[in-house]
C-alpha cells in the first residue's frame, strides 16, 4: 500500500463518497482517517507489478470522478475540487484505461454501483483493450512496423529496435545502483518478450546464449561491449535481441512507468 493508489472512501447508507489519488496510499489514509468522518468503508486500486505510477493514477482520479459524477448514484461533495486530467501520453493513456477496466469491474464485483449510469448499465468498455468505444487509442503496434524504424531514448540514440532495449537495461542499472539480478528480472519479465518468451529477456548464463548465436539462431546481444553487470551483486548477463512492433510497446509502457522518455523515428 506504499505505492500509487487511486482509492474510493465510501458511505453506501448514505450515498456520499470521495474520489481520491495519492502517490502513497498508507499516508494519505492516515490523513483522511483523523479529517474525514462521513466514511466507513474504502476502496483501494493499486498495481502489484508497479505498472501505474503517480502521473496515471492524477490521471484515474479524474476518469472516475467524470464517470461517477455522470453515472449520478453517490453525492461526491466531499471532492471540493472537481479532479482535472494531467497530460499524459498516449501510452500513458491506454495503460491508465486498461487499468481502470479493472477497477470498473472490482468495484460492481464488490456491489458498488458507482460507475453505473441512472439505467443501472455500465458504460461500454472494449474489453481488448479496455478503453470506452468512443475513446479508441491507436494500435502504437503499427507505428513500429517496418525495418526503418528506430527509437530514441531520454534524447540518446536513435536505436534498432533491439538495441533500443539493451539500452533501455542499460540506463535502469545505471540509475538504480542496488538493483539485483532478481530486481531487473522482476522488473523486465520474460514475459514481455510475448511470443518470444521461450528465451530469457535477461540470460546472466552467457555461455548458453553465446552457444545459440553459433547455431545460427540470434537470441541475445553477446558481444563483449553488449555484456552487462548487475550494480548490486555483480552478475554479467545478456539481454534479448527479439523484439519487433507486436511486443515492444511492452517496453515503452515500462519506460512510460518510469517518468523516461523515448521517441519513434520512421523513415519510409
Amino acid at each position: 500500500m506504499d505505492k500509487p493508489a487511486l482509492y474510493i472512501l465510501l458511505n453506501r447508507k448514505s450515498k456520499k463518497a470521495y474520489i481520491g489519488q495519492t502517490d502513497c496510499f498508507i499516508q494519505r489514509i492516515s490523513q483522511h482517517i483523523s479529517k474525514k468522518d462521513f466514511w466507513d468503508e474504502v476502496l483501494v486500486f493499486v498495481a502489484s507489478d508497479d505498472s501505474i505510477n503517480a502521473t496515471e493514477v492524477q490521471y484515474l482520479e479524474a476518469k472516475a470522478y467524470d464517470v461517477a459524477n455522470n453515472a449520478h448514484k453517490f453525492d461526491l461533495s466531499e471532492n471540493s475540487q472537481i479532479p482535472r486530467p494531467h497530460k499524459i501520453s498516449q501510452l500513458a493513456e491506454y495503460n491508465a484505461q486498461g487499468f481502470f477496466g479493472a477497477v470498473h469491474d472490482l468495484a460492481k464485483i464488490v456491489g458498488c454501483n458507482i460507475f453505473e449510469d441512472h439505467t443501472g448499465v455500465s458504460k461500454k468498455i472494449n474489453r481488448r483493450s479496455n478503453v470506452s468505444q468512443d475513446n479508441k487509442v491507436p494500435d502504437l503496434g503499427e507505428s513500429l512496423k517496418g525495418s526503418g524504424v528506430k527509437l530514441c531514448l531520454n534524447g540518446k540514440g536513435p536505436y534498432k529496435k533491439g538495441r533500443f532495449v539493451l539500452e533501455v537495461i542499460r540506463e535502469y542499472i545505471n540509475n538504480n545502483p542496488m538493483t539485483t539480478l532478481q530486481i531487473l528480472r522482476d522488473k523486465f519479465p520474460k514475459e514481455l518478450l510475448g511470443n518470444w518468451d521461450r528465451w530469457e529477456l535477461i540470460e546472466p548464463d552467457i555461455e548458453r546464449a553465446k552457444a545459440l548465436e553459433t547455431t545460427g539462431h540470434i537470441r541475445h546481444f553477446v558481444n563483449d561491449k553488449d555484456i552487462l553487470v548487475t550494480p548490486k551483486d555483480r552478475v554479467r548477463f545478456v539481454v534479448s535481441s527479439q523484439w519487433d512492433y507486436k511486443n515492444l510497446p511492452n517496453i515503452l509502457s515500462k519506460i512510460d512507468n518510469l517518468g523516461w522518455k523515448y521517441e519513434i523515428i520512421r523513415k519510409d
